[in-house]
C-alpha cells in the first residue's frame, strides 16, 4: 500500500505543478483582459491538460472556451462556410 500512496501523491504533485504552470501564465498573459473574458486555446499541451486548464482559468475569473488538439476542424468549418461561390 505504500507504493500506491506514493504512487499517488506523485500524480497529486504532478497535476499542482500543472496547475501553477498554468495559473502563472495566466497571470502572466491573460490577467489585462476582462474578468469574464472566454479563452479558448489549441494544442496537445492544452488538452491533455483540459481539466487542469478549465479549472484554472474559472478560479482565475475566465471563461473557458474550445480547447482543441488541432486547428484541423475550425479551419475546414471557417473555408466551408466562407467560401467564395
Amino acid at each position: 500500500t505504500q507504493g500506491v500512496s506514493s504512487a499517488a501523491s506523485d500524480v497529486y504533485k504532478r497535476q499542482e505543478l500543472v496547475c501553477e504552470a498554468f495559473r502563472a501564465f495566466v497571470r502572466r498573459n491573460l490577467a489585462h483582459y476582462p474578468a469574464d473574458a472566454e479563452v479558448s486555446a489549441l494544442g496537445g499541451v492544452a488538452c491533455h491538460f483540459e481539466r487542469q486548464l478549465r479549472h484554472v482559468l474559472a478560479t482565475e475569473g475566465l471563461r473557458a472556451g474550445r480547447i482543441v488538439e488541432t486547428p484541423d476542424e475550425g479551419l475546414l468549418n471557417y473555408h466551408i462556410w466562407n467560401r467564395s461561390e
